[in-house]
Formats: structure tokens, sequence, C-alpha cells
């Protein structure tokens, strides 16, 4: 049965570097998404092995959770605002990198980062298929960036809902994926209010 979200959570692996400087990994699982695309599909799964299909309403989105897991000698956390913490644009299908500068892709929204840095939601809408080469941002204890940007592969798909649901109904739905990951509700619920097209820029 159709859904209207699905959690993916993304562990954003972070160590010293040889050299200097600093190794970012994101994984999904065991999957190494600097090697691999995070895929994100709303149809449903054919085979046990399909990856990144969660059978999603087509009015759906995704909940991608980024935490950061740092080793002994790392102290890298996420940008207090969500849009420094995340930045997209659509690739081309041989495209291989996010973007080096502030830029959004109007389907995939950012809305929230820990107080401590350590966490990032971000809600795909995933409205259109598309190759999304997002960039993830990352600051040391001096407030330098340190990226990482890795791609995205959006599936699209998915039924229609019988009814397409209002916002209200849509902001009630998020709100209990938020309550799920730690009582963000009015972040996520503000956000999916909005709609796609529009930013939720957290104070």
């Amino acid at each position: 049965m159709p859904k209207f979200m699905q959690e993916r959570h993304i562990n954003v692996a972070v160590k010293l570097a040889v050299g200097g400087g600093y190794e970012i990994t994101p994984y999904e699982g065991s999957r190494n998404l600097k090697d691999q695309e995070l895929v994100c599909s709303k149809e449903p799964k054919t085979h046990p092995h399909d990856i990144g299909k969660d059978d999603l309403f087509k009015e759906g989105c995704h909940v991608l959770v980024f935490t950061v897991d740092n080793d002994a000698q790392a102290e890298l956390r996420f940008p207090a605002v969500p849009e420094d913490a995340y930045w997209a644009q659509k690739v081309n299908p041989t495209g291989t990198s996010g973007p080096k500068s502030p830029t959004q892709v109007a389907d995939v929204v950012p809305v929230w980062v820990s107080d401590d840095g350590q966490q990032l939601i971000v809600l795909n809408f995933n409205n259109k298929a598309k190759r999304i080469g997002y960039t993830l941002r990352l600051l040391d204890k001096n407030n330098n960036p340190h990226l990482c940007d890795p791609i995205m592969g959006n599936g699209n798909g998915g039924k229609s809902a019988p009814q397409t649901p209002s916002p209200l109904v849509t902001g009630s739905l998020i709100a209990g994926a938020g309550a799920l990951l730690g009582g963000l509700g009015y972040a996520l619920a503000s956000s999916a209010s909005l709609g796609p097209k529009r930013r939720h820029r957290r104070k």
C-alpha cells in the first residue's frame, strides 16, 4: 500500500585525511554514496533487492536525515541555517558532482539543523525524475567549510493518492514523521505547508 512519506537515514562519516583536512563519506547502510547514487523512487519494489524504491504516493516525499559521525579527532558540524548546509543542482546523466556555490533545487528542501549541528533534515518531494548533484557543507571549529558532493537519483513515479492531500493534511503527515525524528514536527510541517517551491528558513 503506498504511503505519503519515507524516512531515509544517511550517516556522514568524518575522519582526518592523510596530509591534512578531512575525509567525508556519506553512507546509507553499507552503501558508500560517494561511489553510488542515493536513489529515491516512489515506485513499489518489484524485486527484494531493488534499491531506493519506497512505494510512495506521487504526492508524498522522502524525509532525508543526514547525521554527522565524527571519528575521535574530527569535530565537524552542519551550519545552523539549513540552506547553508545543503546545496543542490540538477545535473546531466554524466554529471558527478554537486554545486560549489549556494543553489537549490525547487522540490528538494533543506528544513532543519539540530542545535549541535550534528543532524540535517531535507524534504525530497521528488516531483520529477532527474539526477541531482548535492553538496553537504560542514564547518570545523574555526568555521572553515568542508564539502562533500555526491549524486542523488530522483525517480519520481508512484500512484496518485485517491484525493490530493491539502497542505494541512500533508503538514500533519510530515509532522508525524517529525515526531518520530525527535520532535521536529513544527519545522517539517511548516515546510510541507509551504509546498516544495518555497523555502523554510529556521531563525
